[in-house]
């Protein structure tokens, strides 16, 4: 008979696999009610040190000129639990390097964990 795991050992065996780590940073903006301008406040850290991990796919693809198109989708694993805004800064250090990436679309969340696309801070804007 085959036994079904537990949640517990599942999630624990996805967190396993967590050897990178993440500082999440979002901008708040202010408007001033007389002149009704929007200033943006400095960057405030709302998680930080985080367990997770990202991975890279590159997906190929020919345009209509025969060109060969390549794009790199870059996904993050982290705690099903945690509140990542959208545009947020997320700092991503594996083995003592920092990339950083904007969140970009809305995460899958599953029982275990959750998983976003982020885009390259290069990229941005």
């Amino acid at each position: 008979m085959v036994s079904i795991p537990s949640l517990e050992v599942v999630r624990s065996s996805i967190r396993y696999l967590w050897t990178d780590s993440m500082t999440v940073e979002v901008m708040d903006s202010t408007e001033d009610p007389d002149t009704k301008i929007t200033s943006s406040e400095p960057p405030r850290v709302v998680i930080r040190d985080a367990p997770c991990r990202i991975s890279f796919e590159t997906i190929s693809g020919a345009t209509v000129d025969r060109w060969v198109r390549r794009e790199q989708v870059v996904k993050l694993f982290c705690d099903e639990t945690l509140e990542i805004p959208v545009g947020s800064r997320i700092t991503v250090t594996r083995q003592d390097k920092s990339r950083a990436f904007y969140r970009s679309g809305e995460p899958a969340i599953y029982p275990t964990h959750q998983e976003i696309l982020l885009e390259l801070e290069d990229r941005h804007g």
